[in-house]
């Protein structure tokens, strides 16, 4: 009989997704430093040029910066676009964080979220069109030779084609214990 330690150090990532950029309290500085003015480099030259029309000795608009209100117009839009795909990055990042899924746990299969998942877990996949992640390694199939298992992976490459995983060779082996035994 082999013994299998599962994850007994800890000293991984967590399973988590989070492709957000923002939090709520960083939003406004990282937005307006990063994107607005490092990011588009037309918004830094608007606001020197506003500079410039603020002092009278040089500008012709008699020292009024009349270009700084449509930029700040087209900046404050801008920021809400961002804000708003952050905000529907949030949500998707809950819903993935938050996915049903089976975690083998000392002697059976019990009921977790994806973000539980941790470096180690047996983890159960029953369902057609389930999304799993991608560093999974399969250590049982139910079909003929344990190859029934077809991976899309068009969120990693665009490649909408199916990529078929297979059991490795050493868990098909009977004496190694893990095929051919009912995982259900």
């Amino acid at each position: 009989m082999r013994t299998i330690d599962l994850n007994t150090d800890g000293n991984f990532k967590s399973n988590m997704v989070i492709t957000s950029k923002y939090t709520w309290y960083d939003f406004l500085p990282l937005n307006l430093f990063r994107e607005q003015l490092l990011g588009k480099v037309a918004n830094l030259f608007f606001i020197l040029v506003s500079i410039f029309e603020s002092q009278e000795a040089i500008s012709i608009s008699g020292g009024k910066p009349v270009i700084l209100l449509p930029l700040l117009f087209v900046i404050l839009i801008s920021m809400a676009k961002d804000a708003l795909e952050d905000w529907k990055r949030h949500n998707s990042d809950g819903e993935a964080n938050s996915a049903p899924i089976e975690i083998f746990e000392g002697d059976k299969f019990e009921n977790r979220t994806w973000c539980d998942v941790k470096v180690g877990d047996f983890i159960k996949v029953t369902k057609t069109n389930k999304q799993v992640p991608a560093d999974f390694v399969l250590v049982y199939s139910a079909g003929p030779g344990g190859a029934d298992c077809g991976i899309e992976t068009k969120d990693l490459d665009g490649e909408t084609n199916l990529k078929f995983k297979s059991v490795p060779e050493a868990f098909l082996n009977k004496e190694f214990g893990i095929a051919g035994q009912d995982l259900s």
